[in-house]
């Protein structure tokens, strides 16, 4: 069934983008219910998507053992030590939450990853033990 081969090879895409196509492709009416109806009873559900965890299993460890190594240093080294830190703020949109369709106790599997977002904005500062910068 094609709406099942489209939504297995892009699962992001929404029941109503899907309707469209559908109506320019064959030119018969439909409606986006129909379509998640269809997908319903295939099994297939509406789900957010399992974000892929930034630090590995390696990177984990790594970083234990750096804190580890700094966890008894004096008062007189950390008064040495500039801290720092950013953050970024999307333009429009959001990082969060993507719904997918997807199978029960099945995992959407990484998809190539989009380049541009549509920009941000990104704020720096960081902090001395006397003073703070911006």
């Amino acid at each position: 069934m094609w709406i099942l081969r489209k939504i297995t090879c892009n699962p992001k895409t929404s029941a109503v983008k899907l309707t469209l196509k559908a109506q320019q492709r064959f030119n018969k009416s439909a409606n986006s219910e129909m379509v998640r109806n269809i997908f319903r009873k295939y099994n297939f559900d509406g789900r957010v998507a399992r974000r892929k965890p930034f630090l590995s299993k390696a990177h984990r460890r790594a970083r234990l053992e750096f804190a580890k190594s700094y966890i008894k240093k004096l008062p007189k080294f950390w008064n040495s030590v500039l801290f720092v830190d950013e953050s970024k703020y999307n333009v429009f949109g959001n990082d969060g939450k993507q719904m997918v369709w997807r199978k029960p106790n099945s995992e959407l599997e990484n998809l190539t990853p989009v380049k541009h977002g549509g920009g941000s904005q990104m704020v720096w500062g960081c902090r001395y033990w006397e003073f703070t910068f911006y």
